[in-house]
Parts: C-alpha cells; structure tokens; sequence
C-alpha cells in the first residue's frame, strides 16, 4: 500500500515561519484526509508545501509511498500529484468538456494514452458524476462560480493522480452539492486508490465524510486521527476558540454544535 508522509517540513514568508518543523503521519491510499483548523493556521500552505509550491527547508521531505517527491522535478511530480487551488477556474472562452480532456490528455501523455473518443467518453461520465454533465458543450466563461470550481474538479479527477490534493474544494458549492461532491470524493478515491488530502473549514463535513483529520495550530499539528478522535469540545475550545458540542442526530450521525465562543474571546 502507498502512503502520503512528510518529514520536518519548515515553511515561511518574509521571515515569518508559517509552517514550524511539521511531521505527517502516513496517510494512505483509498482514504480521504481533511486538514482544519482556524485561518492562518497553516492547512494551505502545508497543501502548497506538499504539492511543491512552496519551500520546505534543507530538511523537509514529502514522501508517496517510497519516493521522495520533494527532491523530483515539477514534470515528474505533476504525474503523481495533481493539486487544485482554492482560485477558481479562469473565465476563458472555452467548452468544458474540452478543458477537462485538455487536463487529461496532459496527465495521460504516454504512447499507451487513450484514443480521444475513450478519453471523452471518460470525461463524460466524470461529469455525469459531479451532475455538470448537461454543460459539457457550456463555454466556462458563461459559468457560475460553484459550476466553474466543479470543472475544476472533474478536471482534477480526470488526471487519475495518485495524490489529490484538494484546498477548499466546496467553498463556492450550496449545501446539497456540497454533500453530494464529498461523496463522488470519496467514491473515486477508493475506486482509483488514491491518496485524498483537502482542506476544510465544515466541521460537520469532516466528521461525516472523511476518513481522518489533521488539526492544526498555529503551523505545527494540533491532533491526527479518525475524525471523532480529533473533533472533540476540548479541541474545538483549544483550536477555535469556542464552546461546542458533539451530539449524535436522529440517525446516528455525529453533529458539531456550536454554543458560542469562550469567554476569554467574547
């Protein structure tokens, strides 16, 4: 089985030390890890740092499986990590099915690639998947924000990458396609096995649809584990910076609920 683990990773702008000597526990294929924590506490910049877009000192390593991916050229990583930021797709004049078999054709190029009709009949039914499917002849320039960050991930799960590193992938998507885009998430990554890290700011999604959680603080890791181990009142209080509440619902499901925040902050 590959993991996803990084050594002694130091990160920093204009002498500001973001990132603080930090250590990821192996992170394995078929699972969906959620980053957390409040803002400026590091989850996208430890997302750039894997994904190398950002410095991670003389020491810091970033391993899938064997490799030392911090140590290969840009070429060489983007065959095995594929990253989507939280910037959403450009308004370019463009059809969307064209942009995602763009994006796959790039990662698929070997002499043993799909024919185009293959690699189209696969991009469509990605889009079927995330429901975008009726805007495939769509020009992404006449898009919504939530539609365009969809193309962005059907492009994303187009390139079939080993690591998906995802940062806010739902922030301009409504309540039901939120929930919905979590689970094609989660289907694809144990369908094509890959290695899921994303950050998220929806407590209540992380504990129902991810498999493990990485809680930071202030640039160093806070908690790691399964999300009901990690998401817990002390941590919430510590972290956040709020009092709160994990209670199941009528279906089991456990649920964040938010009384307030701590006294020493109101």
């Amino acid at each position: 089985m590959r993991f996803l683990r990084a050594e002694n990773l130091d990160v920093g702008y204009h002498h500001v030390r973001v990132i603080h000597n930090l250590s990821l526990e192996p992170l394995p294929q078929g699972e969906v890890t959620s980053l957390l924590g409040p803002n400026g506490s590091g989850k996208s910049t430890l997302l750039r740092a894997i994904a190398g877009l950002e410095k991670i000192g003389k020491q810091g390593k970033v391993f899938v499986g064997e490799q030392d991916i911090s140590r290969i050229s840009v070429l060489e990583r983007s065959k095995i990590c594929v990253y989507l930021p939280q910037s959403l797709p450009p308004r370019i004049h463009m059809q969307v099915l064209e942009t995602v078999v763009t994006a796959r054709k790039i990662a698929a190029s070997s002499p043993n690639a799909a024919s185009y009709l293959d690699e189209v009949d696969e991009v469509l039914e990605i889009l079927a998947r995330l429901k975008i499917d009726d805007l495939a002849l769509s020009y992404l320039d006449e898009l919504s924000g939530g539609q365009r960050q969809l193309v962005g991930l059907a492009q994303a799960l187009a390139c079939r990458p080993h690591l998906l590193l995802l940062d806010e992938p739902l922030s301009a998507l409504d309540m039901n396609r939120q929930f919905s885009v979590m689970d094609v998430i989660g289907e694809e990554t144990i369908r094509r096995n890959m290695i899921t890290v994303m950050v998220l700011h929806d407590l209540n999604i992380a504990m129902q649809k991810t498999d493990r959680v990485v809680m930071l603080q202030k640039g160093r890791i806070y908690a790691y584990g399964q999300p009901r181990e990690v998401i817990t009142p002390a941590a919430l209080s510590d972290v956040y910076h709020v009092q709160a509440r994990i209670e199941p619902c009528s279906k089991g499901l456990l649920h964040v609920m938010v009384d307030g925040v701590s006294e020493e902050l109101s």
